[in-house]
């Protein structure tokens, strides 16, 4: 069967101003043309590079989308005939999940992640409503996810990210909607947001292994000054500063200092990020006569933009200061050699999650809750010095001077 040329157009447009990722955009919008009768059981939609071509997308964006759909039960690939709709009507889901997230599309950790739930929870044949929340969805009242709990059957509701809280206490908040709708939830955050929260069971990032395993480490590298490289999220009234491991590295003997870095107003992540890094570190090389022993980045492109101003410096790492970062499995090469790293794998995080909500949504007694940790791993930006063999090394305040003023590592 061929499709009539009434339905050839989509009737659907890609926004690329939008937090949600291409693909997702490309599969909602075929699956909302399917459930509601835009395309018929037996219709065969338009070519993938025609599609691609009326978008404005890759073909690549194209595939993923239909693969979803296919995982769905939506589509069915025919050799030489297609790609044929099915009936929708015969489409049984098991559930509905709601996924609700602060953190938008540009963010790598949390779109991979969500990737991977997804595709689980389809896979056990659970449909997927992906949600983005922001000042905006706070400021209606989240009218959006009301509408969703209205009009819709929700199963479980997956909190994603400290964002979802942030304006808890300031009008009607996240928590404030779900218990008004009686809707069962599961927070995923570090334990600081879930312990401001009343769901059970919850998924907690928790960052202090590693952290305690960074400071020891940095130690046996004779490590006794460190700068902690920080970003300070657009629009933020506050720092976002890892306290968690300022803490560990006290208890280890290593004094601390922070620096900020602000994004690049009117650019997009990571580009912002790694602009606003790579501004932060020259002014603090230009206002510096002495390095710490160690500098951390808090960020994959917080890294990207401070490493390249120290090798523009002619900076060595490890010979002149030893660097780590945080990081995110897959997303690529930060620098010329291996970094050491605290490292996020947002594909085996993406499993455990999702392997939680189904034990939760086929088992509702279940009320243990589980740790996504990430791992502490060793690269070549540190080196272990023959000071660290000697004993553990005492903790000294370091000074540097900006603007004419001196300021010690632990000054406020």
């Amino acid at each position: 069967m061929r499709l009539n040329k009434s339905v050839r157009r989509l009737p659907f447009r890609i926004d690329r101003q939008a937090d949600r990722t291409l693909t997702e955009q490309v599969a909602d919008g075929l699956r909302q043309a399917i459930l509601m009768g835009r395309f018929n059981p037996g219709d065969i939609l338009p070519p993938k590079l025609e599609m691609a071509a009326e978008l404005g997308v890759n073909d690549i964006t194209i595939r993923r989308a239909l693969a979803r759909l296919k995982d769905e039960g939506f589509i069915a690939p025919r050799p030489r005939r297609g790609i044929l709709v099915c009936d929708s009507r015969r489409h049984s889901w098991r559930g509905h999940v709601l996924f609700a997230s602060w953190s938008g599309a540009d963010m790598y950790y949390h779109t991979v992640m969500a990737a991977e739930i997804t595709r689980r929870l389809h896979a056990a044949r659970y449909l997927v409503t992906d949600l983005y929340l922001d000042g905006a969805a706070h400021a209606s009242e989240y009218a959006e996810l009301r509408g969703i709990l209205e009009t819709r059957s929700v199963d479980l509701v997956l909190l994603e990210g400290g964002g979802t809280i942030q304006f808890e206490g300031q009008g009607s908040g996240v928590r404030d909607v779900l218990k008004r709708y009686r809707a069962p939830f599961l927070h995923v955050d570090t334990i600081s947001a879930i312990s401001r929260t009343d769901a059970a069971p919850h998924i907690i990032l928790s960052r202090t292994s590693a952290y305690r395993a960074l400071a020891a480490h940095c130690r046996m590298c004779g490590v006794r000054e460190a700068l902690l490289i920080v970003t300070w999220p657009a629009g933020s009234r506050s720092r976002r500063r890892p306290r968690e491991l300022a803490k560990a590295f006290r208890k280890a003997g290593i004094s601390c200092e922070w620096l900020d870095v602000r994004p690049v107003e009117g650019l997009r992540n990571p580009e912002s990020v790694e602009r606003g890094s790579l501004r932060a570190m020259r002014d603090w090389l230009a206002s510096t006569s002495r390095f710490p022993d160690l500098i951390y980045f808090d960020d994959d492109f917080v890294a990207r933009g401070a490493l390249l101003a120290l090798t523009q410096r002619g900076i060595r790492i490890p010979e002149d200061v030893q660097v780590a970062t945080w990081a995110n499995k897959g997303l690529g090469p930060v620098f010329d050699k291996p970094l050491t790293r605290i490292e996020m794998d947002p594909v085996a995080h993406g499993a455990a999650v999702a392997e939680h909500v189904l034990t939760r949504l086929e088992n509702r007694n279940s009320s243990h809750a589980i740790e996504l940790t990430p791992e502490f791993v060793v690269g070549e930006t540190t080196r272990l010095r023959e000071a660290a063999m000697r004993g553990s090394p005492t903790a000294r305040p370091w000074v540097r001077r900006r603007a004419g003023q001196a300021e010690t590592a632990n000054g406020k």
